[in-house]
């Protein structure tokens, strides 16, 4: 998974660009990964095939999560992560439970 910021992503071609706008529509939208099926409708790409090409290309060229088989839809754009991360972390420093944070007895 590249989710490190000091990683420079490789620049997305104009199709590629379309997908994962795509993908981050959907996942503004519904909160869920898209389906292949999704992303042709959405794309107006007319085989699944087109689809599974431009999901590996982001995916070799960092912008997605890696695929893992067991997982139906893993479709995981890495800003999300990323950006889940970072709330994260400051919804456990808010709430006092960051595992960086030392604990101090007052």
């Amino acid at each position: 998974m590249n989710t490190n910021p000091a990683i420079v992503r490789k620049p997305l071609a104009p199709g590629q660009l379309a997908v994962y706008v795509a993908i981050l529509k959907r996942w503004s939208l519904y909160g869920v990964p898209p389906t292949v099926r999704d992303l042709m409708r959405d794309c107006g790409i007319a085989s699944p095939n087109g689809v599974v090409n431009h999901l590996k290309a982001l995916r070799r060229k960092g912008w997605l999560t890696e695929h893992r088989p067991d997982t139906a839809r893993d479709i995981i754009p890495c800003d999300l992560i990323d950006s889940v991360r970072e709330n994260a972390a400051v919804l456990l420093d808010l709430l006092g439970m960051a595992p960086s944070r030392a604990r101090v007895a007052a």
